[in-house]
C-alpha cells in the first residue's frame, strides 16, 4: 500500500494509456467519480499483513479534490463518511454482480469479494508527485545553465532535487534585495520556462510556482552547511 512511487509509476500508466485500472476496482471509481465529480485515476486494494484489515489506496488526478475528502490537510486517511460511503458502495456493486452471475464465470474474478467489514480508505494525489516529478526531471546540466546564466556573483545555487526549486543568493543582504527589485520574478519566469518543457500533464501554471528563495549564509550558519539538516 504504502509504496508511492511503485503505485504513483502504475498510476501514471492508466494515465497515459499504457494500460487499465482493475476491472473489478473500475465501477467504483466510475461511482466515485459520477457522484462527487471528482477524477479518480486509478484504486488499489489489499489487506493489512498484521491487522488484515482490508484498504483501498485511491488515486485522485487532483489535489484540491483529495484535499476535501481528507481528514485534515495533508492527511491520506479518508473521512469517516466517505469510507462509509465507499464500503456500501463496493458491497452494493459486489452484490449487483454476483446476483448477475458475474463473479462465478469470469475466470479472474472466481467467487472471492472484496472484504469490506473494517475497511479503511487512504487517498494519494496524482496532479502533486507529477509536479514534483517534473522538477526533478529537468537534467542537472540545464539548471547549471541556468545558474551560470543569472550570474555568480548573486546567486551560489539552484537545488530541486526534493521536487521544488529553491535559489540560493550567496549573503542575506542579497536576498532582501533580489526580493523588493523583482529580480525573483524574472528568476521565476526563467525557471518555469525550463519546467514547462518537463510538465508532463500539464498540471503547471506559472501563476502557481512558487520559488523558494534562501541563502548561503543561512545556510552555512543554521545547517552548518549540510544538505542533511536542511531538508532534514
Amino acid at each position: 500500500m504504502f509504496n508511492t512511487q511503485q503505485n504513483y509509476e502504475a498510476a501514471k500508466r492508466i494515465k497515459q494509456g499504457q494500460t487499465s485500472m482493475n476491472k473489478r476496482l473500475a465501477p467504483l471509481a466510475s461511482w466515485i467519480s459520477e457522484t462527487y465529480q471528482v477524477p479518480i485515476i486509478n484504486i488499489l486494494y489489499g489487506v493489512g499483513e498484521v491487522n488484515r484489515l482490508p484498504w483501498l489506496e485511491i488515486w485522485f488526478e487532483f489535489s484540491r479534490d483529495l484535499d476535501q475528502w481528507t481528514t485534515q490537510p495533508g492527511a491520506m486517511e479518508l473521512d469517516h463518511g466517505k469510507q462509509q460511503a465507499i464500503a456500501h458502495q463496493l458491497n452494493q456493486l459486489q452484490d449487483d454482480r454476483s446476483a448477475h452471475g458475474i463473479l462465478s464465470w469470469l475466470p479472474d474474478l472466481g467467487a472471492r469479494r472484496f472484504q469490506t467489514e473494517g475497511l479503511r480508505c487512504y487517498g494519494c494525489s496524482f496532479e502533486a508527485i507529477a509536479q514534483l516529478e517534473a522538477h526533478q526531471r529537468i537534467p542537472k546540466a540545464y539548471i547549471q545553465q541556468l545558474q551560470d546564466s543569472i550570474g555568480p556573483d548573486c546567486l551560489w545555487k539552484i537545488d530541486n532535487s526534493m521536487g521544488a526549486a529553491i535559489f540560493f543568493t550567496y549573503t542575506n543582504q542579497i536576498l532582501e534585495k533580489v526580493t523588493a527589485d523583482g529580480t525573483l520574478e524574472r528568476w521565476t519566469t526563467r525557471y518555469y520556462n525550463l519546467l514547462k518543457t518537463y510538465d508532463e500533464f500539464d498540471y503547471i501554471s506559472q501563476s502557481d510556482l512558487k520559488i523558494i528563495l534562501d541563502s548561503k549564509e543561512n545556510f552555512d550558519k543554521n545547517y552548518q552547511g549540510n544538505w542533511y539538516y536542511y531538508y532534514k
